[in-house]
């Protein structure tokens, strides 16, 4: 910016934010559910700063809402200077007044099953920050209505994996979980071991999915397969599993106790599988409130503890390749016939 720009005002820094929330809202209009505030407030805050900056910040009128290149010059300039309080607000705020707030957080069931979730160890260390009194709320949802959540403000917090990323999010990446294609104790392919199956048998039977069709990660042996049924969360698709009706793709986590029951097992892990990446999802924002900064920075901390220096990937235990002949079967059960059909 020019030198000549007068010295930035304690007053100043409020109208930035408006502005800030003017530019992220796109318009003054739509900037008024997020600021509480009337239009003529709003508008009366960007003049004063326009002529506090002599100069032109955005144009508005019936040609709709743009920043001018000075306008954008300020605003990527905001990041640094709410970055700057943020930093302050981090090292010596906490230490002197009471923590406060609303700490939302969204997560996938089953995810307290998965070794690398260092969810719980987090909230541990956020909570024993000194004077912290937030108000902690959790809540179970599916992968899409988690990040749908943080999009439209009902949670602060989300984690899960996410295939879509809307402009306003931030996705951090933490650890990979691994998925595999189950069969449930029930089903006619439970009892043939690895070895006497072959990829077309297993492609062949009805599975459900957490999508109609089969998705891009998903290994190419069953690229084009149609789901006989839907199930978007991993409970929901166990159902289905154990009925043995239904092939499914679980995380490793979590099947695992069905695993060790003998009411599952993964068919052909060598092919089936895929990795997607567990991530933590927050809103974009200029100067987020330090209560939810602070509690990422307990998330990394933790993440980053109990993993290796920069990895990403949790270890998962192997699947077991072994023959399943002797594995229990229903009792006085006759097996279903293997169909083709899908």
């Amino acid at each position: 910016m020019s030198p000549s720009l007068p010295a930035l005002q304690p007053a100043d820094v409020r109208l930035v934010k408006t502005f800030v929330a003017v530019a992220e809202a796109g318009g003054l209009s739509a900037a008024q559910v997020k600021l509480h505030r009337s239009l003529t407030s709003i508008s009366s805050d960007l003049q004063d700063l326009e002529t506090r900056l002599g100069n032109p910040l955005c144009r508005r009128g019936r040609s709709g809402f743009a920043l001018t290149d000075f306008g954008r010059q300020v605003y990527e300039a905001s990041h640094q200077l709410f970055a700057a309080l943020d930093r302050f607000q981090l090292e010596i705020m906490p230490s002197r007044n009471v923590l406060r707030g609303e700490l939302r957080i969204a997560v996938n069931e089953g995810q307290i099953n998965d070794p690398g979730f260092v969810l719980s160890e987090a909230v541990r260390r956020f909570r024993d920050r000194p004077k912290n009194v937030v108000r902690i709320g959790m809540a179970i949802s599916s992968h899409e209505q988690t990040l749908q959540d943080v999009v439209n403000d009902a949670v602060d917090v989300g984690f899960g994996f996410f295939q879509t990323t809307p402009q306003q999010i931030e996705r951090i990446p933490l650890h990979a979980e691994r998925n595999l294609l189950y069969c449930g104790r029930e089903h006619p392919l439970f009892g043939t071991a690895d070895r006497d199956l072959c990829v077309e048998q297993v492609v062949g039977q009805p599975m459900v999915q957490r999508a109609q069709h089969a998705a891009s990660y998903y290994p190419a042996a069953v690229a084009g397969v149609t789901a006989a049924s839907i199930g978007r969360t991993p409970e929901s698709r166990a159902y289905l599993i154990l009925s043995g009706h239904y092939l499914g793709w679980l995380g490793d986590h979590h099947a695992e106790r069905w695993v060790r029951a003998g009411m599952m097992r993964p068919l052909l892990p060598e092919v089936f599988n895929f990795y997607v990446t567990m991530e933590v999802a927050v809103k974009r924002m200029a100067m987020r409130p330090a209560h939810i900064t602070l509690f990422l920075a307990d998330l990394l901390t933790v993440h980053s503890e109990r993993w290796p220096a920069g990895a990403t990937v949790a270890p998962v235990p192997a699947a077991s390749d072994a023959p399943v002949a002797d594995s229990p079967q229903p009792a006085q059960r006759k097996p279903r016939r293997v169909s083709s059909k899908r």
